[in-house]
């Protein structure tokens, strides 16, 4: 089989799972926006700081116990103050993370389910004074994640569920580039910390809408 009708193969095959799936959504975005004005007996500083920041999530149950899907992350923030001179910090960011979740365990409405993450994000932090480009570093990071969490189907389209990120498994390598200067890092952690389920980013609520 060469490769054309190799690839014609994987299409049909993938549009006959996508056609009898049900399709689920999600994701989070956040905005804000602030402006700080300081007269320090005549010496005025304005600060103004804005972030946008976008996650939208998509995927598809393959049967009834096993979903897959993709998460993407878009965000950028710009952090100005000006005084006799204007300084600013732009961060610009994007990454994706494919992921497949397993449902093991059903109850009447509840469920729980255990996610597995492989990502990659790419990030761009400037610093400028007086227009001029003191700090342009560029950060990548690779990651992978395990962990449970649970479902409650409010309906037949929509479920809420929580991650608990406190219980599994996850590594990252990270390589920072600033000029020739190149920093290379990577993290490990496993185990379970019962002591810090109600500390936040233990435990986050989100929900998915299904069609």
């Amino acid at each position: 089989m060469n490769i054309s009708r190799l690839l014609l193969v994987l299409v049909f095959s993938l549009a006959a799972v996508t056609v009898n799936a049900q399709i689920f959504v999600g994701g989070s975005v956040s905005l804000s926006s602030n402006v700080i004005k300081t007269d320090d007996t005549g010496i005025i500083t304005d600060r103004s700081v804005f972030s946008l920041a976008l996650s939208p999530k998509a995927g598809f149950f393959v049967s009834e116990k096993m979903a897959i899907g993709s998460e993407l992350y878009l965000g950028r923030s710009v952090d100005k103050l000006t005084q006799t001179s204007e300084s600013s910090s732009t961060i610009s960011s994007f990454g994706i993370s494919p992921f497949m979740r397993y449902y093991p365990v059903s109850w009447k409405r509840f469920s729980m389910f255990g996610q597995v993450n492989c990502g990659v994000q790419f990030a761009s932090l400037k610093n400028k004074s007086a227009g001029t480009l003191i700090d342009d570093i560029n950060r990548t990071n690779f990651y992978t994640s395990l962990y449970p969490g649970l479902a409650f189907d409010v309906n037949e389209r929509f479920s809420l569920e929580t991650t608990l990120s406190f219980l599994g498994f996850s590594y990252s390598f990270t390589k920072m580039e600033d000029g020739t200067e190149v920093t290379k890092t990577s993290g490990f952690n496993m185990g379970a910390n019962l002591n810090s389920i109600t500390t936040t980013g233990g435990i986050n609520i989100g929900a998915i809408i299904r069609f």
